[in-house]
This record gives C-alpha cells, sequence and structure tokens, in this order.
C-alpha cells in the first residue's frame, strides 16, 4: 500500500515538473520570436542615450531591433531621433553589409566611368521617413563665438594671431593621429541611401510658414574624397535623386506672434481700413 502511494506522489510530482518545464519553454520561445528584438532595441536606446544625452543633450528610441548575421543586414523599426536642432522618425528599414561582393567602388572616384558603375559595399534602405529641422545651434554658438573673440581682441593681438598662423609649421603628429581616426569612417564609403515615402520639413515656432518637401522615392550616394586644400582631411558629398517630389509652403500652426508683430500687424490692418 505504502509503494503505491508513493509510487502516485511520484508520478504526480513528476508531471508537474514536466508542466513546468514544457510551460518555461513555451514562454521562452515566444520570447525569443515575438519580443526578444524589442527588449535588444530598448537596451541599446538606453545605451546610446547614456552618450547622446550627455555630449549632445538629444534622446533615440528604438522599438525593434535585429541582426541577420548571415544576410549581413541589421534590421530596425521604428526609430526616432530627438535634438535640440532636428528630429528624424523612421518606419522600419535595414542596412545591409554586402560581404560578399569582391568588386565594389571605392571611396572618391565619382568622375570614374568605371567605379560609378559598380555596386557599394553598404546600402541603407529607409520606408517611412521624416525629416524635421528646425534649429542650427552648432552653428549659431561658433558664430557667437567668433564673434565675441573679435570684439574682445585688440589690434594688436589680432596682428599677432595672423602672424603666428602664417609662420608656425602645422604638427604633422596631430594631423596623423586624426587622419587615424578617420580612416575606418573613409573605408566604409561610401553608403547607398534608398529611400521610399519620405518627407522632409524646415521651421520652427518663430516663422508662420514652414517648408514641406514630399516624395515617392529618393536615392542617394554619400561619398568622401580627398580635399582640395591641404589643411582639409577629406571632403564629403552627398548625391541626391528625387522621384515625385512635392515642395509646398504650409502655415505654421505653432508660430506663436510677438509683440513687434502684433503691432506690425495692426498698423496693416488700419491702414487698409
Amino acid at each position: 500500500m505504502d509503494n503505491i502511494v508513493s509510487s502516485n506522489l511520484q508520478s504526480i510530482s513528476d508531471f508537474w515538473m514536466f508542466f513546468v518545464y514544457c510551460l518555461v519553454v513555451v514562454v521562452v520561445v515566444i520570447f525569443f520570436l515575438f519580443y526578444f528584438n524589442r527588449a535588444l532595441g530598448q537596451v541599446l536606446a538606453w545605451i546610446l542615450n547614456q552618450y547622446l544625452w550627455r555630449k549632445y543633450h538629444a534622446y533615440i528610441e528604438i522599438e525593434s531591433f535585429q541582426i541577420a548575421l548571415l544576410g549581413g543586414r541589421i534590421l530596425f523599426k521604428n526609430v526616432r531621433y530627438l535634438s535640440t536642432n532636428q528630429s528624424i522618425c523612421i518606419l522600419k528599414g535595414h542596412l545591409s553589409l554586402r560581404y560578399w561582393l569582391w568588386d565594389v567602388r571605392h571611396e572618391g572616384g565619382k568622375f570614374e566611368p568605371g567605379n560609378i558603375k559598380k555596386p557599394c559595399r553598404i546600402v541603407c534602405h529607409l520606408e517611412g521617413l521624416e525629416w524635421f529641422m528646425y534649429n542650427r545651434t552648432p552653428v549659431y554658438y561658433a558664430l557667437q563665438e567668433i564673434l565675441e573673440m573679435s570684439a574682445n581682441m585688440t589690434n594688436g593681438q589680432a596682428e599677432e594671431l595672423r602672424s603666428t598662423a602664417t609662420t608656425q609649421p602645422l604638427d604633422m603628429e596631430s594631423q596623423e593621429a586624426d587622419g587615424f581616426s578617420n580612416s575606418l569612417f573613409r573605408r566604409l564609403m561610401p553608403v547607398q541611401i534608398e529611400c521610399t515615402r519620405g518627407a522632409m520639413m524646415f521651421g520652427n515656432p518663430e516663422l508662420p510658414t514652414m517648408a514641406v518637401l514630399q516624395f515617392r522615392q529618393a536615392s542617394s550616394i554619400y561619398n568622401t574624397d580627398q580635399s582640395r586644400s591641404k589643411l582639409d582631411y577629406y571632403k564629403s558629398s552627398l548625391d541626391l535623386i528625387f522621384r515625385e517630389p512635392k515642395l509646398s509652403l504650409k502655415h505654421n500652426t505653432d508660430f506663436t506672434v510677438g509683440a513687434d508683430d502684433e503691432i506690425h500687424v495692426n498698423r496693416r490692418q488700419s491702414s487698409a481700413t
């Protein structure tokens, strides 16, 4: 009798252990099939935000991220980049590294017929692009620093700075270090970009209207080449081809009228009456 009871208890415990194992396997399989890419995107966005927010005060969101090693692709979905200067939203896309190609297009060679006909090693496909540019704070800060420096500098200091810049030789070691850091970036060039259904908007709340450029499809090649000046390491170029573009000026709903603008509008209305 005791043997029968112990065997029944053992069979019940084995059944529940088997049930728990099956449940864990099902949960793990569902997670890897449907939620692993989303979790990977959240983790990658958190890691990138640790650097972007401290360095550029920018924020990025990635809903889904996937890596296909055999196909050489990086797939992403619902990517949003927000900063004080611009915001970029991409519905979905993938970055392809075509490692199986032997003869590909090299850097530069824009006017070489043989080089232009070759395919690019890196191709980026985007679908549903929205690019909103509303500020250029780095340019403003650079101009502000230049104007403050020129305003606070006396004639003697300005002449001394010019003579020092013309007589002192260039630091070749720093140039070589910077050139070495840029070598990896230049090896990845050129990059082919294909976009389907996109829009580019230019404006901010200080302007009454905003420019909107819509297109059905766009193809571009981002490339680098040797600069004409010895002081520049390289120059970058972007060749764009739009299909069915449409450029329009639309009313800015976020436009706020200032005090001077209100006075100007009131004067115009009074003169019209």
